[in-house]
């Protein structure tokens, strides 16, 4: 497939690109919300807006005049229209442009502020990926920016006088992430309509995936020694805890980190480096010592003794509020805070980062072999490619394979051209036929 970009007078238009097929008959294209929409009106106004595409309609005077009610109506989000229209803009912003992660801090000697001293920052995945330098102020406060990395990366800070001595307390402030919000549901809109051929794709896909590994067993008796569940001497245990598992357990389990421990526990869920209990954030007995913030990565799943989870009902009565969102209690072998304090010139700190691009999976019939596997293809997402870079020729060539289902495939492109065009187009059309399906 070949897209051309220009603009009203047919210049070549190169620019950043995401591109969809997908087939019309199992999936609805959303023409209500758009790139353009998002960007010129959503983003900009108060409250939701039902359709906004409908507003932005070209030659259509019933939308222009639905635009400007709107616009009367709802108000702008972020501008002072009446200081602007007397051309004093607002310069003085409560809150500053994020434009990269920073980390920010305070470095105290001995009896003040490191007034002269090398504050250095090593960015951390399976190796060093990175490293910055910066000085204190007078009051000994640092600041490093332009901290670009991806999620899950671990920065270590440390702090040294001006002739290299580590007699240095470093305090790192905290670092700001996005608050978690609800998702409210929107009262009359139409909820969507699975069509009969999704459904009956969806059917054919679990009958060709799942159910030719669906295998009827013999009837079994599973027989077992009944134990104690109390294996652990932490005084937080009760009997609303969940079970224990103890260091046998994990040998014989062969875990290789803490959060495959953790998976292990009953309402316990692990995403990245988050974990949740029932939903929520428990806190963290380590060593029976209440600990905040921890990252469990420094935690080596061969030095845990047990670990356990307590309800909120049991460690809210002991820690208040605390402990309202239950509690996860690890005990390890030889004593964590006693074995593993790091120095007071030296902090560790998990950066929030930015998500890693994940490919989307398409299917490659390189060979005749692969070809005739005789396996179905009942995709309805055909491609996908969020980064399609155009030259500056306006021209890119993409080659994908159909799916065996004979169907009209909906071709959206969205994206900003190098002069800051804004990019929409859903219209066109693929037809593929039973002698046609292939690449």
């Amino acid at each position: 497939m070949s897209i051309h970009v220009t603009d009203e007078n047919k210049v070549p238009l190169s620019g950043n690109f995401s591109l969809a097929v997908v087939d019309s008959k199992d999936v609805n294209v959303d023409t209500t919300s758009t790139i353009i929409s998002t960007l010129l009106l959503s983003s900009e106004l108060r409250g939701y807006i039902e359709a906004p595409m409908s507003y932005l309609q070209r030659d259509n005077k019933k939308s222009s005049a639905a635009l400007d009610i709107l616009l009367m109506t709802q108000g702008w989000r972020r501008y002072d229209i009446p200081n602007l229209l007397k051309e004093r803009p607002t310069k003085n912003l409560k809150y500053p442009v994020e434009l990269s992660e920073e980390v920010t801090g305070k470095a105290e000697g001995i009896f003040s502020a490191l007034k002269e001293g090398n504050i250095s920052l090593l960015a951390l995945q399976d190796s060093v990926i990175g490293s910055s330098f910066t000085k204190p102020d007078k009051e000994g406060k640092f600041i490093f920016k332009n901290l670009e990395y991806p999620e899950r990366t671990k920065y270590i800070i440390q702090a040294n006088t001006k002739n290299g001595s580590r007699k240095v307390f470093l305090e790192i402030d905290t670092l700001s992430h996005f608050p978690s919000f609800a998702i409210l549901a929107i009262m009359g809109r139409e909820q969507p309509i699975l069509k009969d051929t999704s459904l009956s794709n969806e059917n054919k896909k679990y009958a060709t995936d799942d159910g030719m590994k669906m295998h009827d067993l013999a009837e079994v008796t599973v027989t077992a020694k009944r134990k104690s569940l109390i294996t652990t001497d932490s005084p937080y245990y009760s009997v609303m805890s969940s079970m224990v598992i103890t260091a046998k357990d994990i040998q014989n389990w062969h875990l290789l980190t803490v959060y495959d421990l953790l998976r292990r526990i009953s309402g316990v869920t692990v995403s990245g480096t988050e974990v949740r209990y029932r939903g929520n954030t428990p806190m963290l007995l380590l060593d029976n010592i209440p600990t905040e913030g921890f990252d469990y990565d420094m935690l080596m799943v061969d030095d845990i003794q047990d670990v356990f989870v307590s309800p909120g009902t049991s460690m809210g009565a002991i820690f208040g509020s605390r402990g309202a969102n239950g509690a996860i209690v690890i005990n390890t072998k030889k004593g964590f805070v006693q074995t593993n304090k790091i120095s007071s010139n030296i902090k560790y700190v998990k950066a929030f980062g930015y998500q890693q691009s994940v490919q989307f999976y398409s299917p490659v019939y390189g060979t005749d072999q692969e070809k005739n596997n005789g396996k179905p293809d009942y995709r309805t997402t055909i491609y996908w490619n969020p980064n399609v870079q155009i030259g500056a020729d306006g021209t890119v060539n993409l080659s994908f394979y159909a799916a065996d289902t004979p169907s009209k495939y909906v071709v959206l492109l969205e994206g900003v051209s190098q002069y800051g065009h804004l990019i929409h187009q859903s219209e066109k059309e693929i037809s593929i036929t039973s002698e046609q399906r292939g690449e």
